[in-house]
């Protein structure tokens, strides 16, 4: 329906079926009175006036997600388009998640202004959690950002634990997905405990074994963590 050709085509074989209602059988017509006529014209017509704004409305969301498309992957610029297709359809929940992991990704880059980024990300993704509360990007993704603020910051405490009932209640909502569940895990090694990062990775390999290089990769990251923690932890008499 985004696209103005198939809402036409719509309103065209609404407009052929409503038309059968008139037959009753194949000798007898309905004959509405003057009353019914126009009661029947003016819902018609409000139903006509509402489709085509609801049409032109969505075409011009779908222009601008089209040019956003066309910018450079998570840029400014995207940003910016997708924020113009949101102002005209703000119930578009794919629309404030896309803008929110694009600010994350800025963020990433570690520049002087890594913080506002994150959290311009993170009221995208709590904006993404109302238009839709089941949607367990919304909740990576702000746990990522609150991990990563808490990196920079040195507020590990506070902060990971914002983080950790965000990615509590995304694998609450997506337990079998083995994206999430390595968010999870990559949570735990942003804490620094390796220990229950592994547990996570490994739940995921479990889930998608083949094609998950990510949660191998930090499954044996994490397994060389714990090995030399275990070593230093060793007496000297004994190594």
């Amino acid at each position: 329906m985004q696209i103005p050709a198939n809402a036409i085509l719509v309103f065209c074989l609404a407009a052929l079926l409503s038309s059968q209602l008139r037959l009753a059988t194949e000798r007898y017509w309905l004959q509405p009175g003057v009353v019914w006529k126009v009661v029947l014209s003016m819902a018609l017509l409000a139903f006509v006036g509402y489709g085509s704004a609801q049409s032109l409305r969505l075409a011009r969301e779908y222009r601008w997600l089209t040019l956003a498309e066309g910018e450079a992957w998570r840029s400014s610029a995207q940003i910016a388009d997708l924020a113009k297709a949101y102002a005209v359809e703000p119930k578009n929940f794919e629309t404030s998640v896309a803008i929110g992991e694009a600010f994350q990704t800025q963020s990433k880059q570690g520049g002087e202004d890594y913080a506002e980024l994150a959290t311009n990300a993170i009221s995208w993704f709590e904006l993404g959690m109302e238009l839709n509360p089941y949607e367990p990007r919304n909740y990576t993704g702000s746990g990522w950002c609150w991990d990563w603020l808490a990196l920079r910051q040195d507020e590990m405490a506070g902060l990971h634990l914002l983080a950790e009932q965000r990615f509590n209640q995304a694998e609450a909502l997506d337990p079998k997905g083995y994206t999430t569940i390595w968010e999870v895990g990559y949570h735990f090694v942003q804490a620094g405990n390796y220990g229950a990062a592994r547990t996570w990775f490994e739940r995921s390999l479990r889930l998608k074994g083949l094609g998950n290089d990510t949660s191998a990769f930090y499954y044996q990251f994490s397994s060389q963590k714990l090995a030399e923690a275990a070593t230093n932890q060793v007496p000297l008499l004994f190594r």
